[in-house]
């Protein structure tokens, strides 16, 4: 709303009602009225109820206070410190408007930010949509949990991605999911104490006391040699492999390169040897129930650390075969100890896996309250900076619209102290004469002399008398009565039915204060609500906004005359649609255009029709110089000195005009050509021109509004 506010709707639109409830908002509570913070307005409301109350409910009305003249002083103080009270006011709409531009940058940046969030927000079918229950419809209620005060209590634990949170949801949503299988780790020890004997390093030797020991060191064959006796005793005499024959004496030679040593070395290999492959046996067994579990995650990975540990055993096999196979040769067995403690690091996250698992469904509804939890965790470290950029910028206009309202707060309090002072100063200036002189004179000006207003009880009450001072008060008409109450209602705007009340700014709401009214009545109100609003609009006065509804265009007409300002006023129109009063704003034009502005609309058309436009510039004419001006067309080409040939051709314009619109149409004319059209167009702005109302002329043509 602006300060001057002009609502035009037909009877039964709904004008009256919107009027109550601006005037009386807590009648109403289905609707709500919101006012500038920054001050505060006593409604005052006139409609045929205040009529009702005060003319025709009693015959005496309370004496209206206003100032007087005297006490020079005084009143200078009070100039000075109504002054300051004005300066306040408007550092109060300054603040005001300061506070409601910080309040559209809070607006704008929360509503950034929740499209930033929504747009990120899970899909209602996911599996972590469905654990956000009752913040899909809200954008609010979901930015509120992101930025609630357990966002600043997480701390730096590992956040969950979306992935992890929706497979632990469907494993819980999953009423078949059972628990998974724990697997033990597997012991290496047998292998590495195996892997760690130095036999396999050392070379075991045959003893070579004897020639034949020489050769077979030369010859490389002494594991080859080894084998061959124990051949030997299948088949004595015979060499068992060239099946030549053999001496008693060879073999004893032979035999006697294998000593004790030897013998005790040669039954530690085959002992080693057999105690791995029973170990790797084990191991064989265990690799493949572990990769029989399937563990959900990591079986694959566990199947390839096991594949890696069995090539690893099986070679260390062949070696220790090699090594017992001949004692002179040295082998070098890979240490089992790392591809085995890979494959059980790996086992023990399959098991951390399982054992959460099995924790989740062991009791699946504190499970997705825990996850719920982590849900909401996931999200809030997703915006990131996002969050905390959005605080930031937030706390800054908080903190700017703290200091606002300290600082409205604290401009408050001066009006307040300044309203105090004021009603002071003006308790020692107040009178009811002028006031009851004010009323009177108007009702003088138009003709009202069979009754006025006089005081009685020492100016405490007025009381509406006949000439002999008999009491009028019965005897008023409909008209007279409404008149009375008007005059009586403005009365009260300038001054006060108490002193203390003339400090008090107002906001007052004029429904439809025309009613039962002659035309001269309806006159002059319009005339007081133009000067009213006019003073408002300028800050001027103790009213400081103004709202007034009419149903009549004449008075609506009078009472915007003139009346403008973009920032400061406004136009509604009120309908009735269906049963429902719809209010439209119409912005700072006036959406009632006057027969004033149609006949320069229709003077203003290029190819306008001969008999339109002769009808239209008289009556343009009468109306402004006439009506508005109070002179005959005539005494305005007199009064300006026009020389002869001027005034000629300015009665040659009437005459036209006349017989545009008076002549009958059935008299025989010539026709009247576009040429003497523009030449009659060119006098009737001449007129204008020398009548020094040029302005008038060129604001009408191109296409301005007298209403303002």
């Amino acid at each position: 709303m602006r300060r001057v506010n002009f609502f035009y709707g037909a009877n039964g639109a709904g004008k009256s009602t919107v009027s109550k409830i601006i005037a009386s908002p807590a009648d109403y509570p289905a609707c709500e009225v919101v006012a500038d913070a920054t001050s505060a307005l006593e409604v005052r409301r006139y409609s045929a109820e205040f009529v009702r109350k005060n003319i025709e409910a009693s015959p005496e009305l309370p004496g209206v206070f206003t100032m007087g003249e005297d006490k020079i002083g005084t009143q200078q103080e009070l100039t000075r410190l109504q002054g300051e009270g004005e300066k306040a006011r408007v550092e109060a709409e300054d603040l005001a408007e300061k506070r409601a531009q910080v309040v559209e940058k809070q607006t704008k940046l929360q509503r950034l930010f929740e499209l930033a969030c929504w747009n990120r927000k899970p899909a209602r079918h996911t599996q972590i949509g469905g654990l956000l229950s009752g913040v899909h419809g809200s954008k609010g209620k979901y930015v509120a949990e992101l930025l609630s005060p357990a966002a600043e209590e997480e701390g730096d634990a590992e956040v969950a991605t979306r992935g992890v949170l929706e497979e632990q949801l469907k494993r819980l949503a999953d009423d078949r999911v059972g628990p998974r299988p724990i697997a033990a780790a597997i012991d290496g020890s047998a292998l590495s104490s195996v892997e760690a004997d130095e036999l396999f390093g050392t070379v075991v030797a045959r003893s070579d006391a004897q020639p034949l020991g020489l050769l077979l060191e030369q010859l490389g064959h002494q594991g080859w040699v080894r084998d061959g006796l124990s051949h030997l005793a299948h088949s004595p005499g015979t060499c068992p492999l060239c099946q030549q024959p053999v001496s008693e004496q060879l073999e004893a030679a032979l035999r006697g390169l294998f000593n004790a040593t030897y013998e005790a070395a040669e039954k530690q290999a085959n002992t080693l040897k057999a105690a791995y492959g029973k170990a790797v046996d084990i191991v064989v067994i265990e690799v493949a129930e572990v990769t029989r579990m399937g563990l959900a995650g990591r079986a694959q990975r566990l199947e390839e650390l096991g594949q890696n540990l069995l090539l690893v055993l099986r070679e260390n096999l062949r070696q220790l075969g090699v090594k017992c196979g001949d004692l002179s040769r040295r082998v070098e067995l890979a240490p089992s100890t790392e591809p085995l403690a890979a494959f059980n690091l790996e086992l023990a996250l399959a098991n951390s896996d399982s054992e959460e698992h099995n924790r989740l469904i062991a009791d699946r509804g504190a499970a997705r309250e825990r996850l719920k939890v982590e849900v909401w965790r996931t999200l809030r470290a997703e915006l990131g900076a996002a969050s905390e950029l959005y605080r930031s910028q937030w706390k800054e206009l908080e903190d700017e619209a703290s200091a606002t309202t300290a600082s409205a707060k604290t401009l408050k309090s001066r009006r307040t102290e300044l309203a105090a002072e004021i009603g002071d100063l003006q308790g020692r200036l107040t009178s009811t004469v002028a006031t009851l002189n004010s009323i009177n004179s108007y009702l003088d000006s138009f003709g009202f002399t069979g009754f006025r207003l006089s005081a009685v009880d020492g100016g405490a009450v007025y009381r509406i008398e006949r000439d002999g001072g008999e009491a009028a008060h019965d005897s008023l008409s409909e008209g007279e009565k409404t008149l009375v109450a008007f005059l009586y209602f403005v009365a009260q705007l300038e001054g006060g039915t108490s002193k203390k009340h003339l400090a008090t700014d107002l906001a007052v709401v004029f429904d439809d204060p025309v009613s039962s009214l002659d035309a001269e009545s309806l006159f002059l109100v319009g005339r007081i609500v133009r000067r009213l609003a006019n003073q408002v609009r300028k800050g001027e006065g103790r009213v400081k906004q103004l709202f007034v509804f009419t149903h009549n265009l004449r008075f609506h007409r009078e009472a915007t005359y003139r009346v403008s300002g973009q920032a400061k006023v406004a136009y509604y129109v009120v309908r009735k649609r269906s049963g429902v009063s719809e209010v439209e704003r119409t912005g700072h034009k006036n959406p009632i255009r006057s027969d004033y502005d149609e006949l320069w609309r229709e003077i203003r058309k290029e190819q306008g029709d001969p008999v339109t436009v002769r009808n239209c510039m008289r009556r343009a004419l009468e109306t402004y110089f006439t009506l508005i001006g109070d002179k005959a067309l005539g005494d305005v080409v007199d009064e300006q000195h026009f020389d002869p040939a001027d005034r000629e051709v300015f009665h040659s314009l009437v005459n036209w005009m006349h017989a545009g619109s008076h002549a009958s149409l059935f008299v025989v004319q010539a026709p009247v050509t576009q040429q003497q059209i523009d030449r009659y167009r060119l006098v009737f702005s001449r007129l204008f021109e020398m009548a020094d109302q040029g302005g008038h002329y060129r604001m009408m043509m191109e296409g301005g509004a007298v209403d303002g």
